[in-house]
C-alpha cells in the first residue's frame, strides 16, 4: 500500500525483527510474513471501491504507523506529537500495544450557529444531547438553521413530548383512521418488500419466532426484548433491493447481518425454534442475490482475457477466480440459515471482482435526456 512505502515499522525488516525478538514458532512467523505479503498487495482505497465509498479517505492517513518498542512506555513519541498538533481532526485516540496511552477532544468553539441552535433547543425544553443534529449539513445550507428553529416550534406547539411508553399507555383515539396495509418506504408496497430473496428467506424464521412468543409463558421483560429484537430484525435495509434483472443490485452485508443477529438474539430469548420447519434454502437465495452480477462480471473479465493489456489480463484473471469462489456454496450445506459470514465473503469477493474489471453496468436510469449508470 502506498502511504506505509516509506514507514520502516510495517516492512519485511520490521516482521523478521518482531519474530527474532520473541523467538516465534515457524507457523506463527510464516503467518506474519504472509499478513504483510498480502497488505502490499492490497491497493489503496478510492472513493469507488463499495465499502469506502462514503468515507473521508483524505484522513485516512498511516504514515504517523510506528512499532512499539521495548520497554513499554505510555509516553506520545514526539513525531505522533507533531501529527497530533499540525491535525485538524476533532478527536485524537492514541494507542501503544493494547493501551490507549492519549486521547484528547479537540472540539473548538462553538459557531455562531450552533450557539443560536442550543439557545433554541433549551427555550424549547429539548435536550440537546438526545437530538441527532446533522451539523455539517446545517452548515452548510444557510436556510437549514431557521428551518429547524420553525419544526421544532411546530412540534412543540402540537403539545409535550413523551416517550414512546408513554404513548402506549394513552388511551385509544376515538376518531376513525383508514390506511393501506399494503403501504412502504420509497413508495413501494408492503407486499413487495416481502417478496425479495432476503425476506423470503428471513420472513419464515421470523414467523417462527413470532409464534413462539405468542405461546409461550415469558417473563414480560423477556418478552419486551424479544419483541425489540424482533421488530429489528424487519429492518427493511437487510432485505432491499429486490435484485431484479433490469437492476441487479445486492443487499450490503452489514445490514443483513444487523437483521440476522437480531433475529438469532430473538430466538434464543424466545428458547428456540423448530429449523427443520424453514424449508427456503439459502444457497437458492444467494444465487438470486449474487447470481446476475456475477455473471455481468464474469462475461467482462472474459472479455477483457481476449482483448485486454496484459495488466487488464491479470485483473481479469483474479476477478474470474474470485467469481468462482463467490459460487462455491459447499460450505454452506444443508443449512436452514443462511449465516452472515456465508454471505459477506461471497459479496465480497463478487465487489473485488467488479472492481478489478472496471465496474459494470448494473441499472440505467433516465435522468431527463441523460442516463446514470451505476457501477
Amino acid at each position: 500500500m502506498a502511504t506505509l512505502a516509506e514507514n520502516t515499522a510495517l516492512s519485511a525488516d520490521a516482521v523478521e525483527q518482531i519474530i527474532e525478538r520473541y523467538q516465534e514458532p515457524a507457523w506463527l512467523a510464516e503467518e506474519r510474513r504472509a499478513a504483510l505479503r498480502s497488505y502490499e498487495d492490497q491497493p489503496f482505497p478510492t472513493e469507488r471501491d463499495e465499502r469506502w465509498r462514503y468515507s473521508e479517505l483524505r484522513r485516512f492517513a498511516l504514515d504517523g504507523l510506528e512499532r512499539v518498542q521495548e520497554p513499554a512506555d505510555p509516553s506520545v513519541s514526539e513525531r505522533i506529537r507533531m501529527r497530533i498538533t499540525d491535525s485538524d481532526a476533532e478527536g485524537v485516540l492514541v494507542h501503544k500495544g493494547n493501551e490507549v496511552i492519549h486521547h484528547e477532544a479537540k472540539i473548538g468553539e462553538l459557531t455562531e450557529y450552533q450557539k443560536a441552535l442550543e439557545t433554541q433547543l433549551e427555550k424549547l425544553g429539548v435536550d440537546r444531547k438526545k437530538l441527532m443534529a446533522d451539523y455539517k449539513n446545517a452548515q452548510s445550507d444557510l436556510e437549514a438553521k431557521q428551518k429547524l428553529i420553525s419544526l421544532m416550534e411546530a412540534v412543540r406547539a402540537m403539545g409535550s413530548f413523551i416517550t414512546f411508553d408513554q404513548a402506549c399507555q394513552l388511551p385509544a383515539m376515538q376518531q376513525t383512521i383508514r390506511f393501506d396495509d399494503d403501504s412502504a418506504w420509497h413508495g413501494a408496497t408492503a407486499s413487495t418488500w416481502a417478496q425479495t430473496p432476503m425476506a423470503k428467506l428471513l420472513r419464515p424464521w421470523q414467523d417462527l419466532v413470532r409464534q413462539a412468543l405468542h405461546q409461550r409463558d415469558l417473563e414480560e421483560t423477556t418478552r419486551r426484548l424479544i419483541w425489540f429484537h424482533l421488530t429489528c430484525s424487519f429492518n427493511s435495509d437487510g432485505q432491499w433491493p429486490p435484485t431484479l434483472p433490469e437492476a441487479p443490485h445486492i443487499i450490503h452485508p452489514f445490514n443483513y447481518r444487523y437483521c440476522f443477529e437480531h433475529l438469532l438474539r430473538a430466538e434464543l430469548l424466545v428458547g428456540g425454534v423448530d429449523r427443520t420447519r424453514l424449508t427456503q434454502a439459502p444457497t437458492e437465495a444467494l444465487q438470486t442475490i449474487l447470481g446476475m452480477q456475477q455473471q455481468l462480471v464474469a462475461d467482462k473479465a472474459q472479455r477483457l482475457m481476449a482483448d485486454g493489456d496484459m495488466h487488464r489480463q491479470t485483473d481479469a484473471n483474479r476477478a474470474r477466480l474470485l467469481i468462482e469462489a463467490s459460487r462455491n456454496v459447499d460450505s454452506i450445506g444443508q443449512s436452514s440459515v443462511l449465516q452472515p459470514s456465508e454471505y459477506a465473503v461471497r459479496a465480497d469477493a463478487m465487489v473485488e471482482a467488479r472492481r478489478l474489471v472496471g465496474g459494470v453496468e448494473i441499472e440505467q436510469v433516465a435522468t431527463g435526456s441523460e442516463q446514470f449508470v451505476d457501477d
